[in-house]
């Protein structure tokens, strides 16, 4: 069976690495496209997935946005059409999505973000099988499904544990790196250009660089966009020795969790990663899945806005040693559910 992946962010190639790894060992043939923005390709090449890449983020207009996923979707029908896979694995992909639907391809969706609206209207209607977290109830997804077209299967469990599970840290990357074991804290700027960031209050990272390292830890920041590089330079030449830019290539971010003090990030996924590895941290975008792993234990806080930055720093000091370990031994893997959907189709 020919398997076609496709990517539009770094945690979707985080997951695409892993269930292209899985699916290989399988015996199946697996082809991966990726969009060119933020960490994706350089995610896809750190974990040797060989990949095509297709097309562009539109940036922050809804024209831009249009007019890139329009692009898209005529590169992608020449790849795929040539390529002839038996289904599509994606997140909500609305390009890839229309082109498997148009190639009369089965399409199998993966979401936990049933708050992203745009995307899912244009994909889960479309979709053959949708498979979500059961932490996120399934009547958050019913306005999407077109019960008669789409099977809806959820699992116990998120889809960070499909690459957290068994990992061994390694620690050459804090040398590598100046970085003092439990002395800095990882932070991910917001994804301000994301439809469902829209008409939200943007928090101020200098102000929540700023107090971080005024409580004596280095940052490790994690910019996504241009912009974001160069308005965050002159934190650099203000902290030379506390401030670290992460850009271009993408670095094995499981380990720096493994001996941070904390990760705070303005989207999801870096937050739940870490809490998986036992490790405080904050999402300045709480989700649902991110709601239920707090109240689960996981040292995890969702913060909708930052009124004094000096209590993030509090917060994550006040949430280390919480674990339930107990907790991680129920969690489904994701690639066992859609190997077990794959042999249904």
């Amino acid at each position: 069976m020919r398997i076609w992946i496709d990517a539009l962010t770094p945690k979707q190639a985080r997951l695409a690495a892993a269930l292209y790894t899985r699916l290989v060992k399988e015996g199946y043939e697996v082809l991966v496209t990726a969009r060119s923005y933020d960490f994706t390709e350089s995610v896809l090449r750190r974990h040797g997935v060989n990949y095509v890449s297709v097309g562009r983020h539109g940036g922050e207009s809804l024209k831009g946005k249009l007019e890139a996923d329009i692009e898209r979707m005529a590169a992608l029908l020449r790849i795929i059409d040539e390529y002839k896979p038996d289904v599509l694995v994606s997140y909500p992909s609305p390009s890839a999505t229309r082109v498997a639907f148009g190639l009369s391809i089965p399409i199998i969706v993966f979401s936990d973000s049933p708050h992203s609206v745009p995307p899912h209207r244009l994909t889960i209607p479309l979709a053959d099988v949708l498979i979500h977290s059961a932490l996120v109830p399934r009547h958050h997804f019913e306005w999407y499904v077109l019960t008669r077209f789409t099977r809806v299967v959820s699992f116990y469990g998120i889809e960070e544990w499909e690459w957290i599970r068994g990992y061994r840290c390694n620690e050459g990357l804090l040398e590598d790196m100046g970085l003092e074991p439990n002395k800095y804290i990882v932070l991910r700027v917001p994804e301000r250009k994301a439809v469902y960031y829209q008409g939200r209050s943007i928090p101020n990272v200098n102000e929540i660089v700023d107090a971080i390292v005024k409580n004596g830890y280095q940052v490790v920041i994690f910019p996504r966009y241009e912009d974001d590089l160069q308005h965050l330079r002159h934190m650099v030449e203000r902290y030379p020795k506390m401030v670290k830019i992460v850009w271009g290539e993408a670095v094995e971010t499981l380990d720096l969790y493994c001996h941070a003090a904390g990760v705070v990030t303005g989207g999801a996924t870096m937050a739940r990663e870490a809490a998986l590895m036992c490790k405080p941290a904050i999402s300045l975008y709480p989700t649902h899945i991110n709601q239920v792993l707090e109240k689960m234990g996981f040292p995890i806080r969702n913060i909708e806005s930052v009124d004094k930055p000096d209590d993030i720093v509090t917060i994550l000091e006040e949430s280390r040693g919480l674990c339930p370990a107990e907790m991680l031994s129920r969690f489904e893997v994701p690639s066992d559910v859609l190997i077990r959907v794959l042999e249904s189709i």
